[in-house]
């Protein structure tokens, strides 16, 4: 199934662990590129709060996983820290840095929009996608015309990069570092990790 990152992230960020999805078609509606959408639905549903959910994931000992000059590390710490660093020609350097709690990430990730690699005109995007804000477009890009962040690309792939590590099924406790993530890498950072974890 496609696009489901964006619900994943949300499901992280509201410490959602169990969920059931029914999905008509390929994929998931990509909504405005963000995991508001997602917030918003699983918010007006209703989030039941057990007293004994899964315990956190916990790293016996740091990981790293490296594609070129890309990389995603790990090391143990107490909560979620990311820091993530982008550096896309259209963009320039952008960097962004937060511990995750449900606070920081309706304020700071949720937001935060994709970036469309395509040659599609942004006129015919958005009319294809039923967006409701312009969008423009930067290089191999389209993003939206003004952003809600003077960073957004990189707080996006920080959504990306944390709708991945959901696929752990449990929160996880690490300190982690991201030059450049996406999806391949960070799968492969997941199962990384997944083999690097305390006993339960």
């Amino acid at each position: 199934m496609r696009m489901v990152e964006h619900l994943l992230a949300a499901c992280l960020g509201l410490g959602v662990t169990d969920l059931a999805v029914e999905v008509k078609g390929v994929g998931l509606p990509i909504g405005d590129g963000s995991a508001e959408p997602y917030v918003r639905l699983l918010t007006k549903t209703g989030i039941v709060r057990y007293k004994c959910g899964p315990g956190p994931a916990r790293l016996k000992r740091p990981v790293r996983v490296k594609e070129g000059a890309r990389f995603i590390a790990a090391v143990p710490a107490r909560g979620l820290i990311i820091n993530c660093l982008t550096r896309f020609p259209e963009f320039g350097p952008q960097f962004c840095s937060f511990a995750l709690t449900a606070a920081s990430f309706l304020k700071d990730v949720a937001p935060a929009r994709t970036l469309a690699q395509t040659d599609a005109s942004p006129s015919v995007l958005k009319q294809k996608l039923g967006l409701r804000f312009e969008l423009k477009r930067a290089g191999r890009f389209v993003c939206a015309e003004r952003w809600r962040f003077r960073n957004e690309p990189c707080r996006h792939k920080a959504l990306d990069l944390l709708g991945d590590i959901a696929l752990l099924g449990r929160p996880l406790e690490a300190k982690v570092f991201a030059y450049m993530p996406g999806h391949r890498l960070n799968h492969e950072f997941a199962l990384r990790v997944e083999e690097e974890l305390e006993a339960c």
